[in-house]
C-alpha cells in the first residue's frame, strides 16, 4: 500500500520511505512479540530489504537495521549487514569492531582478525577488537598470540570471564604457576555464576582439562564432577572422568565411566576411538588396540569410522609392529588425509 501511493505522489523522499516501511514491519515482528518472535520470519525480511537496498549505507534507515540486528544477536545477519555499511564508510563509528565480533561468533576467525586489525589501525585500545583478535587466535589453537592479547585486555579490563582462557593460553607456554593463580580465581567466579547451567557444566569442563593438564588432579576430578552433576550422560565430561580415574589407576572406575561415554555418545565409533587414544598415552597401546578392534565394518555408518586406521596407525607407532603401523599409516593417508 504504502508504494502504490507512492507511486500517485512521487515524493522526494519515495526511497527513504519504502525502507523505512520495511523496518516498520521488521521492527513490529520483535517488538510486539515480547521476545517470542518467529527469528527465521524476520531475518527474511532482512534478506529481502538487504536484496533490494544493497549495497547499504547511503541511507539512515540502513544504520537503523544495523542497530536492530545487533542488538538482536543476530550475529549472521550482524555480518552482513556491517560488511556492507563498511563498504560504503569504513569509518562508521565501531564497526569493524562489531563485525569482528560478529565474526568470531560465527566461526570465521580469520575473518576476525581481519576487522579486528582495521578497528585497531583506528583505535589502537579497542578493547572489544582486542579481545576479539585473543579468542581468534585461541580458537585457532595459536595460544602463544593469543596470550599477548588476553594480556593487553586484562591490563584495561581486569574481566574474569576471561580467566579461564588466558590461564590455559599460560600452561601451553609453560607459564604453570601463574596459571594456578588465575585458575583459582577463575573457579571462583564461575561457582558465583551457579545460576547458569551451561556456562557452568562447560566452564568446570575446560577448568578440569586445565588442572589435569598441569597434574592437579583431585582439582580435576571435582570440576568435572560439577559438570556431571549438571549433565551426567554428557559423553565427553564421561570420557573426562574416565581419563582422570586411567592415570589414578582407579581401573574399575575407570572402565565404568569409558563404557558409559561409549553408550552415551551419538557417534559411538568417536567414543571408542578417543577411549583407545587414552590408553595410548598412557603407554598402553596394545589395550588401545583390543579397543579399536571392537569398530567393525557395520558401524561404517558412523562419521568417525574412516578415522580409525589412523588411531590403529598411532597405537602401532608406539609398538615393535613396524610393517602393521605402516600399513595402517598408508590406509589412513587414503581413508582421512
Amino acid at each position: 500500500n504504502e508504494e502504490e501511493q507512492m507511486k500517485i505522489t512521487h515524493d522526494e523522499d519515495t526511497e527513504f520511505r519504502i525502507r523505512d516501511a520495511y523496518l516498520h514491519v521488521i521492527t513490529s515482528f520483535v517488538e510486539l512479540s515480547d521476545g517470542r518472535y518467529d527469528e527465521e520470519l524476520v531475518k527474511r525480511w532482512i534478506e529481502e530489504y538487504y536484496a533490494r537496498f544493497s549495497p547499504l549505507g547511503s541511507n539512515d534507515c540502513d544504520l537503523i537495521l544495523g542497530d536492530l540486528v545487533r542488538n538482536e544477536g543476530m550475529s549472521d545477519m550482524v555480518e552482513k549487514i556491517y560488511s556492507s555499511l563498511l563498504e560504503y564508510d569504513p569509518y562508521i563509528n565501531f564497526g569493524w569492531t562489531v563485525l569482528g565480533v560478529a565474526q568470531m561468533l560465527n566461526g570465521k576467525c580469520h575473518e576476525a582478525i581481519e576487522s579486528a586489525d582495521f578497528a585497531l589501525a583506528i583505535d589502537p585500545n579497542n578493547a572489544d577488537s582486542i579481545l576479539t583478535k585473543a579468542h581468534a587466535h585461541y580458537t585457532l589453537g595459536q595460544k602463544n598470540i593469543a596470550l599477548e592479547y588476553f594480556e593487553k585486555y586484562l591490563t584495561i579490563f581486569d574481566d574474569p570471564a576471561q580467566y579461564l582462557p588466558y590461564s590455559i593460553c599460560l600452561i601451553t607456554n609453560d607459564r604453570v604457576e601463574e596459571a594456578k593463580v588465575y585458575l583459582s580465581k577463575c573457579e571462583e567466579y564461575v561457582l558465583l555464576n551457579d545460576d547458569q547451567k551451561d556456562y557452568q557444566a562447560q566452564a568446570n569442563f575446560e577448568m578440569s582439562e586445565a588442572y589435569f593438564a598441569i597434574e592437579e588432579i583431585e582439582k580435576a576430578m571435582k570440576c568435572i564432577d560439577r559438570s556431571l552433576a549438571i549433565y551426567p550422560n554428557d559423553s565427553q565430561f564421561l570420557l573426562h572422568k574416565a581419563t582422570i580415574h586411567l592415570v589414578k589407576e582407579d581401573f574399575q572406575e575407570c572402565l565404568e565411566y569409558f563404557t558409559k561415554c561409549i553408550v552415551e555418545a551419538d557417534d559411538k565409533v568417536w567414543a571408542t576411538a578417543n577411549v583407545a587414544y587414552r590408553f595410548i598415552l598412557q603407554n598402553q597401546s596394545q589395550i588401545a588396540l583390543q579397543i579399536l578392534e571392537t569398530v567393525t565394518p557395520d558401524q561404517d555408518c558412523f562419521p568417525y569410522y574412516r578415522c580409525i586406521s589412523a588411531y590403529k596407525a598411532l597405537a602401532y607407532s608406539t609398538t615393535d609392529q613396524t610393517e602393521e603401523f605402516l600399513t595402517h599409516l598408508k590406509q589412513a593417508c587414503e581413508e582421512c588425509p
